[in-house]
């Protein structure tokens, strides 16, 4: 069995990467979720997602922080990459259905 890997660093602080790291994980579960998934922040406003595992496929996307200021979340941080994560999730899945000929 495979160990997919979860992955949150260089956000503004170790609490909000932690809260991420736990709801990818709740989210997304390895065993449901066969993929790598990485967050990272490039700079405080610019955080790439990305998804990928070694049979070629790799999804990566950009979370916008500053367009979840009015949101119920955690924080506009937390929404912009749970929200970036979702549509790369559903990519992969779709890019992995299109390569099992489903």
């Amino acid at each position: 069995m495979s160990n997919w890997n979860r992955m949150v660093s260089q956000l503004p602080s170790d609490e909000l990467a932690q809260y991420l790291l736990d709801e990818i994980r709740r989210r997304w579960p390895e065993d449901q979720h066969p993929y790598h998934i990485e967050v990272i922040a490039r700079q405080p406003n610019r955080i790439t997602v990305r998804v990928w595992n070694a049979r070629g496929l790799e999804i990566e996307k950009e979370a916008f922080p500053e367009k979840y200021f009015a949101t119920p979340h955690k924080s506009p941080t937390a929404a912009a990459v749970l929200n970036a994560l979702e549509l790369a999730i559903v990519a992969a899945q779709g890019h992995s259905s299109t390569l099992s000929g489903r």
